[in-house]
């Protein structure tokens, strides 16, 4: 393994390179591993917030007072008005999309919320089946798109 000319120190300074390496990768690995947990912890931290708002068992993204801001919605009143000042506000107070069906729910009335209770569970979650879909459709508006 070793010629016989070589000197200790060599030999040495070898190991110690070798042994350097070592520590080199297996920190790397280490890093790499906590890299990984810390992701798996943001994506199970995603999933759960998902759940929440599907189950409906989160608070809506915080805001002071927002709800006393977001105008509800009266029987008579133009939706795509409505609507459109929803989002707008909605944009505004940075109200992630995912939250938009949650918020809107509780502003309606009338035939607007009687289309709200005909939807499936799971098209009740989703803002733009909701709007465009059901509201839009019972009020016979049309989107403009």
């Amino acid at each position: 393994m070793l010629d016989k000319g070589e000197k200790l120190e060599v030999c040495l300074e070898m190991l110690k390179n070798m042994q350097a390496t070592e520590r080199e990768e297996r920190a790397a690995e280490r890093e790499m591993r906590k890299v990984e947990m810390e992701r798996e912890v943001k994506l199970r931290e995603l999933e759960l917030r998902e759940k929440e708002l599907a189950h409906g068992n989160v608070q809506p993204h915080s805001t002071p007072n927002l709800k006393s801001k977001l105008p509800k919605f009266h029987e008579g009143q133009d939706p795509d008005v409505f609507l459109k000042s929803f989002e707008k506000l909605a944009v505004l107070h940075k109200i992630p999309k995912l939250e938009w069906a949650l918020r809107l729910v509780p502003l309606l009335c009338g035939k607007a919320l009687e289309a709200f209770s005909r939807l499936s569970d799971e098209d009740s979650r989703n803002y733009d089946t909701i709007t465009f879909s059901y509201i839009l459709s019972r009020y016979e508006l049309t989107t403009g798109i």
